[in-house]
């Protein structure tokens, strides 16, 4: 493990799919600096977009946050996502790698300062029914952090009678909002909580003048 802190080995792993991910673990687990690149803006490739998987066919984030807690307390293992090789050379044993890193960039101007996150505006709204995330403790804390950036346009709201998805919903409950969807498949508008809708226009309609 010494030499691997010194640099002297190291691995390259392109893809974070699950064989991937293991290759990662077992050779950083045996010792081995480990670089890991990922084309995605996340990691666990087709497993992460499954909702379920074989053999056991639970959901992926059972076997996936298990390695990802893995990787996290891993000092050997470094990841790259929005990254592709570009070339290789050298030999076996002695190999450079070029790699390109893409920007989370509002245009080809970004230089991944994060600027631009204090004075983006945000809209960010919450359903009063929503059973997934407590509506106002997590708003209440957006708003707070909007408030500590400083960012100068943020519209934090919680929409009456809606829940996680912003559906019309009375009570939170699932089976609700697939019979309201249900119901309303061929209006659409329809399923939305009342204003929801007229809201999000609004809001965008303002920015785009």
């Amino acid at each position: 493990m010494a030499d691997a802190f010194n640099g002297n080995r190291s691995i390259l792993v392109v893809g974070s799919g699950m064989s991937g991910l293991s290759a990662a673990l077992e050779a950083a687990e045996a010792g081995f600096q480990v670089y890991m690149v990922e084309k995605e803006p996340y990691l666990g490739g087709r497993v992460a977009r499954m909702n379920k998987y074989f053999p056991k066919l639970c959901p992926p984030s059972c076997g996936l946050e298990i390695n990802f807690r893995r990787i996290k307390n891993n000092p050997l293992i470094r990841f790259f996502t929005m990254a592709q090789v570009e070339k290789i050379q050298g030999e076996a044993g002695n190999f450079d790698v070029t790699v390109t890193l893409q920007p989370r960039y509002v245009n080809e101007k970004c230089t991944g300062c994060g600027t631009c996150v204090d004075h983006c505006p945000v809209l960010a709204l919450w359903g009063e029914n929503d059973l997934l995330v407590p509506p106002v403790k997590s708003s209440e804390y957006f708003r707070n952090k909007m408030i500590e950036i400083k960012n100068p346009d943020a519209t934090v709201k919680i929409i009456f009678r809606a829940d996680h998805t912003l559906t019309f919903n009375l009570t939170g409950k699932r089976s609700e909002t697939i019979s309201r969807r249900e119901q309303y498949k061929d209006n659409p508008s329809m399923v939305f909580a009342p204003g929801a809708v007229e809201l999000m226009v609004e809001w965008l309609t303002k920015r785009n003048d």
